[in-house]
């Protein structure tokens, strides 16, 4: 509970407004102990997500406009309607929805936990991007494959051995490259738990891709740096707020969020002077929802 307080204090978009978001919390608590069953909250302009106890993404999305401020401002103000993207380890689908639903971009997520794949097609659903969001209960890797995970951990859940105690599945395994064929991407999220590399080993051809303007990885590294530099990437920092992109090379840690931003030389050119233009992007919230207080105005408007 003190974690996720924190969170909320401390987040800029709930900051403005710490009452309103510490009462959102309050109630949220006390209300799903009671209803026991999940709830659609507003999201992102008119989005929604199936929100229930335990799942933090949707949760600290209801608190504060947006769970993952940085990661999630960046794929809100840098996608574009037709782009592609790849949502690799989808969970619930937050960042598919803000990327379909709210931007109009096309979406591939994978998501190998059967019980979150199910939760992710049915935010599909609710807010009717059927058409726009490709779902595939798939783990990416660097080869087609099985591979066993845990499925009681939760946002934790990952990779394990046939000796884990706790409840586990094994699951089918893909190269992003057997997913995407053809296709020409031009953001790529990685959430996968500590197999990056692997993954990133298996789409050598898509990170060679001039569409594929940056990369958002939750496991940075070193070697994975090297590789993605070779390809022609170096770490990046952006700010939502001021909508200003600095490529730092590869010697300074990325500043963005819970994930690294790591962007080609390409992505400057949709900047003026390091800045990402507004271009009309809509990014203002669902005013219409008296559990989360006209939802944080849509992430706020100063996004």
């Amino acid at each position: 509970m003190l974690s996720t307080l924190k969170f909320i204090w401390q987040h800029p978009i709930s900051s403005v407004h710490r009452g309103a978001a510490l009462s959102r919390y309050a109630r949220w608590q006390i209300g799903t102990r009671l209803l026991g069953a999940p709830v659609i909250i507003p999201f992102v302009e008119s989005t929604q997500l199936v929100c229930e106890r335990a799942i933090t993404g949707a949760t600290g999305s209801l608190y504060c406009g947006l769970h993952e401020f940085g990661d999630m401002g960046f794929v809100l103000h840098f996608r574009r309607a037709g782009d592609v993207f790849v949502d690799g380890g989808a969970n619930v689908g937050s960042f598919s929805v803000l990327a379909s639903g709210v931007v109009g971009a096309k979406s591939i997520a994978l998501e190998p936990v059967p019980s979150t794949f199910s939760a992710l097609r049915l935010n599909i659903v609710v807010n009717g991007l059927e058409g726009l969001i490709e779902p595939y209960c798939l783990a990416a890797g660097r080869r087609r494959g099985h591979v066993r995970l845990s499925t009681d951990r939760g946002p934790e859940n990952g990779a394990v051995s046939a000796s884990y105690s706790g409840a586990s599945a094994e699951v089918n395994m893909t190269s992003l490259e057997g997913v995407i064929e053809n296709m020409h991407l031009a953001l790529l999220k990685l959430d996968v738990d500590g197999s990056e590399r692997d993954v990133l080993e298996g789409a050598s051809r898509t990170l060679l891709q001039p569409t594929l303007k940056a990369v958002l990885l939750e496991g940075d590294s070193e070697p994975i740096a090297e590789m993605l530099s070779q390809a022609g990437f170096g770490r990046a920092s952006y700010s939502p707020l001021t909508r200003r992109l600095e490529m730092i090379g590869l010697r300074k840690p990325s500043v963005l969020g819970r994930r690294s931003l790591i962007c080609g030389s390409g992505i400057l050119s949709s900047f003026e002077n390091g800045v990402l233009p507004r271009g009309g992007l809509p990014c203002t919230a669902n005013p219409s929802n008296e559990l989360a207080d006209s939802a944080v105005p849509s992430a706020r408007s100063h996004l």
